[in-house]
């Protein structure tokens, strides 16, 4: 966002915005989302960035979308909330900041069940970074199946410094956020982002090297 977008005064003071939109005045609400549109996509994009999670253009207009219907709905019972001890477009990037959030926690919960499908549970050695996901229950032979696919994976892991096997378990299996990464680790936020990324393309190279891929397009052939 720019710094000029940041600092455009409001057509009108925010406590009478707030008012003509309590009254269902459809120009007010046109003037509310026009002047506060880009503040809350900041505080979206912003948020998803701090939480690990980059929202594609369709997550970000559901989540304005949410937010802005959700300011009319049930006469505008949320917009009431607004007691004008912050500006409106510093309280909507709040409420934007926490829908970011809650649609960031989805996406972390949907890559987690993609994850178990391939990191299957072994109790075998607890040690190990893969070893808080659950048991796939799978039948006899897709059990073995999936029980060398993990030996396979753990001798992936293994190849990553344990830095980097730390950080993987942290973000991937435990799901937790990189503030919170960052406090447990002292590595910075941003650090973590590029971080996240270079391990999942460490673990695809050597997957290849290993000849993964390779035994994909035979079994499917």
């Amino acid at each position: 966002m720019s710094q000029n977008a940041l600092q455009q005064e409001e057509s009108r003071p925010d406590a009478e915005l707030v008012s003509l939109c309590i009254a269902n005045q459809a120009d007010a609400w046109h003037e509310l989302v026009v002047t506060c549109r880009e503040h809350v996509r900041w505080a979206i994009v912003h948020t998803g960035r701090s939480q690990g999670v980059l929202f594609t253009e369709h997550d970000l207009e559901d989540i304005e979308s949410s937010l802005f219907l959700g300011l009319m709905v049930d006469d505008a019972r949320r917009l009431r909330n607004f007691q004008g001890h912050a500006t409106l477009r510093g309280w909507l990037r709040v409420v934007a900041a926490n829908l970011a959030i809650d649609r960031a926690r989805t996406h972390r919960r949907a890559a987690r069940r993609n994850l178990a499908l391939a990191f299957p549970d072994d109790h075998d050695d607890h040690s190990h970074p893969l070893n808080s996901l659950p048991d796939p229950n799978a039948d006899t032979e897709e059990a073995l199946q999936r029980r060398q696919l993990h030996e396979r994976l753990h001798a992936l892991c293994a190849q990553l410094s344990p830095e980097d096997q730390r950080i993987f378990d942290l973000y991937f299996i435990q799901e937790l956020d990189f503030q919170t990464i960052s406090e447990r680790t002292g590595i910075t936020t941003a650090a973590l982002y590029t971080r996240k990324n270079r391990i999942r393309q460490r673990l695809t190279a050597l997957a290849k090297k290993d000849g993964w891929f390779d035994d994909g397009a035979r079994n499917a052939r």
